[in-house]
């Protein structure tokens, strides 16, 4: 939820066609029939890491960030963070203390 948080509060991912077409997949739930999605994060990480989803430092940092918090993916957080403005460093705190079950004053 935390990596969905962040993705969604930035707003440059879930808006491109070129990372929501081959990378998320909506549908719904078999249990409650409510609206659903799934991200393909190890898909999207590599497609990243390989140059094929042209971004700037800090989009790739915000996806690098949600894939480590919502697949476990590993994300070097020093050179991640730097360079982040205050909005995006925030989001990142957010989401990485509400992946602890905590929430920013």
């Amino acid at each position: 939820m935390a990596a969905i948080q962040l993705l969604t509060g930035h707003h440059y991912w879930l808006t491109r066609t070129g990372f929501t077409t081959p990378f998320i997949r909506a549908g719904r739930s078999p249990l409650s029939g409510q609206p659903l999605a799934h991200a393909r994060r190890k898909a999207a990480a590599r497609a990243l890491a390989a140059g094929q989803l042209p971004c700037t430092g800090s989009e790739a940092a915000i996806s690098q960030i949600a894939a480590g918090l919502a697949a476990g993916l590993p994300v070097r957080l020093r050179d991640a963070v730097t360079g982040l403005d205050h909005a995006n460093l925030t989001a990142v705190a957010g989401a990485i203390m509400a992946a602890g079950d905590h929430h920013l004053p």
